[in-house]
């Protein structure tokens, strides 16, 4: 296989000849691709690896030419389009940069579809990366803030709430907003490779919202450029405007693992019920002293983990997707 490779491509028409000699690259293409392809790399990329200006113009010819994009055959589906999560070597970004612009087919723009690679779901606690690719964390001044979800490449939904404080006449004034997409754990510290960080441009709350019973609490935001959908990052369905919806549902978030509780270390999930606006009020109304038939306007869904309670969205968690699976395809 090396020898293979080593005949697709060539030393430069100078002739120059330098070994990957930075034992720091060689393991940081270890890391991204695993060992066996980044010995493939290697073997293939140690006649030309000194100078970064003239390293991506070798890389750029190689691709021009065609040649660059032989060594997709060896990539991993599931590593070609992560992004890399070293930024100091120059040599090593260029590398993954331009393998992930050859070798990356962007994942089907179909809504509602997770990456075929996912292994079966049993229903748990924690989410597996990809398993709810169209789920996003809402930043605030840089501070995780609400949830949302795609619903394509430049707009995302939220709740209304979310915005408290940063629209004028339903209108978001604020430009603080970012939008992370792709990302599992909730520490903003720690990158995922999947994940894409863009900001929000402008926002839209509904012009019927009404705070005192979140009525029409819903927004839809405007990123600034857009998303690029992977196995990690795509769109959500929207139902029709009328849907019975099937039960149980899912609920998806970042937020708190209690009421008073810690942030979840990764993105939660959880099965729950839905219920028709009558059954809700059979069901829960003599469970509380509160006088729930006016929330249960034609906008609003009634869900719950039955009168057990215990398993429900928290703190952090606004905004964040409520699937159901409708078999409209």
């Amino acid at each position: 296989m090396a020898l293979a490779l080593a005949v697709l491509l060539q030393p430069s028409e100078n002739g120059a000849r330098a070994q990957i000699s930075s034992p720091t690259v060689a393991s940081q293409l270890a890391e991204h691709y695993g060992q066996g392809i980044a010995q493939i790399i290697i073997i293939n990329f140690n006649f030309f690896i000194g100078n970064p200006s003239a390293l991506e113009t070798y890389l750029l010819r190689l691709r021009q030419q065609g040649r660059l994009s032989r060594l997709c055959l060896y990539i991993p589906q599931n590593t070609k389009c992560l992004n890399p999560r070293f930024g100091v070597f120059t040599q090593t970004q260029l590398i993954v940069n331009y393998l992930k612009a050859e070798c990356c087919t962007p994942a089907s723009t179909q809504c509602g579809r997770v990456s075929p690679i996912l292994p079966k779901i049993i229903q748990g606690d924690k989410a597996l990366a990809g398993q709810f690719p169209w789920a996003c964390m809402l930043l605030g001044d840089g501070v995780q803030q609400c949830g949302c979800v795609i619903i394509d490449r430049t707009h995302v939904l939220t709740a209304g709430h979310c915005l408290n404080g940063q629209v004028e006449d339903n209108l978001l004034t604020d430009r603080g907003f970012e939008v992370i997409a792709g990302k599992l754990y909730t520490d903003l510290e720690r990158v995922d490779r999947s994940e894409q960080r863009i900001r929000v441009v402008s926002g839209k709350r509904h012009e019927n919202y009404d705070p005192s019973l979140l009525i029409n609490d819903i927004a839809v935001l405007l990123l600034e450029s857009p998303l690029t959908y992977t196995d990690y990052v795509s769109p959500v369905c929207l139902p029709p405007s009328v849907a019975d919806l099937p039960s149980p549902c899912t609920l998806a978030g970042y937020g708190t693992i209690s009421f008073t509780g810690p942030v979840a270390e990764q993105l939660m999930f959880e099965e729950i019920q839905t219920y028709t606006a009558e059954t809700c009020l059979q069901t829960f109304q003599a469970t509380t002293p509160y006088n729930i038939s006016i929330y249960l306007t034609p906008g609003v869904i009634c869900a719950a983990n039955g009168t057990a309670g215990g398993k429900d969205a928290c703190r952090g968690d606004s905004g964040s997707p409520l699937m159901c699976k409708l078999n409209t395809h």
